[in-house]
């Protein structure tokens, strides 16, 4: 359940999100401001940072971080559509707390990272699905030469 905290096998806390801290840190980003390691950690012990777009009541007493995405940080409120160049979904059914905490780490810095954020209009949505869209992106991002997609 999003917002909720799990404890992973090596003893490390999680908490189960949807794409509500991405939309987050890229307003954050997008708004230049900067957070430091300790600033998130404040930031959670306030519960300061949206892991759920909404919540229903009968969730939140199971929840440890109520906070929803407010729709100043909601990128879909003006238009637009959140997609990451790298995958960020598990795409598994194994529980969390039995994946490897090294691929938990590595998909939550893709989910979380402004560098892998790019918005398209909220009705091409699903453009940012598509791998030659995609393609084509990181190629430009590298440096290559972008052209071969035109909108």
């Amino acid at each position: 359940m999003r917002g909720a905290e799990i404890v992973h096998k090596t003893g490390r806390r999680l908490v189960v999100s949807d794409n509500s801290p991405a939309q987050w840190a890229f307003a954050r980003a997008f708004s230049s401001t900067i957070y430091s390691l300790a600033d998130i950690r404040e930031l959670l012990a306030k519960d300061a940072i949206p892991f759920a777009f909404a919540t229903k009541s009968a969730e939140k007493h199971r929840m440890t971080y109520k906070c929803t995405l407010s729709a100043r940080d909601n990128v879909n409120k003006p238009g637009w559509k959140l997609c990451h160049m790298q995958d960020v979904g598990l795409s598994t059914r194994t529980p969390l707390e039995q994946i490897e905490l090294r691929e938990l780490t590595i998909r939550c810095r893709r989910l979380l990272s402004p560098s892998n954020h790019f918005v398209v209009p909220l009705y091409w949505a699903g453009l940012g699905e598509v791998p030659e869209f995609i393609a084509e992106l990181r190629s430009y991002e590298a440096g290559g030469r972008a052209g071969s997609v035109s909108v």
